[in-house]
């Protein structure tokens, strides 16, 4: 993205006509926004200081062709350094327009317009959308040509003095701090427009501006992640001294929830605001929810690692509810489970007191008996399971006894011929996921039959008359009843 500097003129001549109002908007420029007369004013004195001399516009292109020639002109890179700029207030005599002879009514405020080299982005900490980047935003290009389309029509940027200067070619100017709207900053370097509608706000501090952004919405207004409006919520508590009924007053409704903003919510959010930084990108890129994290931070915040380990599961995870991460935050602070990372960082839950699967070494052959069952501590990921059980069409029929439910001959092709075209080792990861995969497709069929109970577990149908029977079929003949 180039620096607004680069984009505004280069040769150290003051261009007071590029900004279309001449003179009269350097005299308003120095205005207390308390005390201005009123944006209508500035514009009609714009509109008459344009009939002044003014320099000639020249543009930073052309005077880099003359800097490139023998003899020609030398651009001066422009240089910044510390000065004192106390915001004043001065009476301005400005027009207004009037209907019968009086002034329609009070004066909203003054905007002005600067060049675009003299403003730079506030803080991220100080910016309600402290992680914008428009190389990151999918919506910037569109946004950035809507913003064209609206010509002098722009928003206003709200800036106070950054107490330093910018020289060049003889000239200083003050230097202004942007602290919203960063996407229409960059969208005005992108289309390379030399000055930027700003206005002043009457504030004591910058956190008057980012409370009050916090209730703003439109659509030429970039929204707010989850994320960034609890980073907001702690600044503004911790670093600016406002309560919590003071911020949840100026906060919109939670989208995700649809709940109206309360002190308890901005309670969650500041306990958001202080996890870990990885966790917060997974909110920020949606990876996981804001339910998600508030009950993460609630319950394990004071812990980093298992809120890192309980995020990482959560994104892992294929949809999973709020009330199953209830669950397993619940078996993890009962101490009946625990959080173990594999070396893809895959996150599991595993059972306390559960037998690893993995042998030392001797063991097979010192004491085969003692070998560990499998007791569903997977490598394999719950996803992958599920894509390998729709590889395989599988049916299930009761025996002929009709005592044991079965899988027929026919039914293992699909598992026989995948075993046989393994020419390589298989990696247990795969080789997991395609028997419990298989496994799956199993129980799916059983399901499908009528044999699956409401506890997971298989039965073989009874009905009133007391036969083992479902759908009245075995393998290739028909069963009796009754």
């Amino acid at each position: 993205m180039a620096d607004p500097r680069e984009a505004t003129q280069r040769d150290g001549v003051r261009d007071e006509s590029s900004d279309g109002l001449g003179d009269a908007s350097a005299d308003l420029s120095a205005q207390d926004p308390s005390r201005a007369v009123g944006a209508v004013g500035s514009l009609m004195s714009g509109i008459r200081g344009a009939t002044a001399s003014v320099a000639p516009r020249v543009g930073a292109s052309a005077l880099a062709g003359f800097g490139r020639c023998r003899g020609g002109v030398t651009v001066t890179p422009p240089q910044e350094r510390e000065v004192s700029h106390p915001l004043g207030s001065q009476e301005q005599l400005v027009t207004l327009p009037t209907v019968g002879g009086i002034v329609p009514g009070d004066v909203a405020g003054v905007d002005f317009w600067i060049p675009l080299r003299q403003l730079r982005l506030a803080p991220k900490e100080d910016l309600l959308c402290s992680r914008y980047q428009p190389n990151e935003d999918p919506d910037f290009e569109h946004y950035t040509q809507a913003l064209a389309q609206l010509g002098d029509q722009i928003p206003s940027l709200p800036v106070l003095q950054a107490h330093r200067a910018i020289a060049q070619g003889g000239q200083e100017d003050p230097i202004f701090l942007v602290y919203d709207h960063p996407e229409v900053y960059y969208a005005l370097i992108a289309l390379q427009r030399t000055r930027a509608k700003v206005h002043l706000p009457p504030v004591a501090t910058p956190g008057a501006i980012l409370l009050h952004a916090l209730a703003q919405h439109g659509q030429l207004r970039r929204e707010p992640s989850v994320l960034e409006v609890c980073l907001a919520a702690k600044r503004l508590r911790d670093y600016y001294g406002y309560t919590l009924p003071e911020i949840a007053q100026m906060q919109a409704r939670n989208p995700e929830e649809n709940t109206p903003p309360s002190n308890t919510q901005v309670h969650y959010q500041i306990l958001v605001a202080e996890l870990p930084t990885s966790v917060q990108e997974l909110l920020h890129k949606r990876h996981i929810l804001w339910t998600h994290t508030r009950y993460i931070a609630e319950y394990c915040g004071n812990d980093e690692a298992l809120c890192v380990e309980l995020a990482t599961l959560v994104a892992q995870s294929v949809r999973m509810s709020v009330v199953a991460l209830n669950q397993i935050i619940r078996r993890l602070k009962d101490g009946h489970s625990r959080l173990v990372t594999d070396p893809d960082q895959v996150v599991r839950e595993v059972p306390n007191g559960a037998p690893q699967l993995h042998a030392a070494p001797g063991t097979l052959e010192a004491a085969p008996s003692a070998l560990v069952v499998y007791q569903r501590l997977m490598a394999a990921p719950a996803a992958q399971v599920r894509s390998a059980a729709k590889s395989f069409v599988v049916q299930v029929a009761p025996t002929e006894t009709g005592e044991q439910l079965a899988v027929p001959v026919q039914a293992l092709d699909g598992l026989r011929g995948w075993l046989n075209d393994r020419v390589t080792p298989t990696s247990v990861r795969d080789l997991e996921a395609t028997l419990l995969g298989y496994l799956e497709a199993v129980r799916a069929a059983a399901q499908r039959e009528g044999f699956l109970g409401k506890d997971g577990a298989i039965r073989l149908v009874v009905d009133s008359r007391g036969s083992r029977n479902s759908r009245g079929k075995a393998f290739g003949r028909e069963t009796k009843t009754g």
